[in-house]
């Protein structure tokens, strides 16, 4: 038998997830582990930011710094996404886990007061047709509901209310 034949197949399907050879699937899952990893390192360094309570402010200004520097760092991966993304609708070209993932990441540094959508239109518009999914409008009016009982408002968030998920949740 001839060695191609006897080489498992490359070709996936995991349905709904993800289609296609090894050279997309790997570029797609690349993309995954650049929002669970990689742009979850500056967005912690925003996390501070819904903290309530009260707030010491020396510690408050050192955090603030960090997350001065945090801000670059977003709009720098903010506009890499937007260059990948370019025409395409999705990440991956259909609907793929990267586009799961890097949602929750732009999601939560726009909640956290981050750098906004506003000079990557790209990504602005995969980021409304991504909330148009009944899943992820479902997931964000939860977690602004949640946000709303436990944790501090955050000055500047969702671009000023530019990016909320709509209809808000009540």
């Amino acid at each position: 038998m001839p060695d191609e034949q006897r080489r498992p197949s490359f070709r996936t399907t995991l349905p709904g997830v993800m289609t296609g050879t090894a050279s997309p699937i790997t570029r797609c899952r690349l993309l995954d582990l650049f929002a669970d990893e990689i742009m979850l390192v500056p967005l912690a360094a925003l996390m501070h930011r819904n903290t309530p309570g009260e707030h010491d402010p020396e510690r408050w200004a050192a955090s603030e710094e960090k997350a001065r520097d945090a801000m670059a760092r977003l709009e720098r991966q903010f506009a890499e996404l937007n260059e990948k993304l370019g025409d395409a609708d999705y990440f991956c070209g259909a609907f793929s886990v990267a586009d799961i993932s890097v949602f929750a990441m732009v999601f939560y540094a726009l909640r956290l007061g981050g750098p906004t959508l506003d000079q990557q239109p790209a990504l602005a518009r995969w980021y409304r047709r991504a909330l148009a999914r009944p899943a992820f409008s479902g997931i964000a009016s939860e977690i602004l509901a949640a946000n709303r009982e436990m944790s501090a408002p955050v000055e500047g968030a969702f671009g000023g209310g530019k990016w909320l998920p709509e209809p808000l949740p009540a």
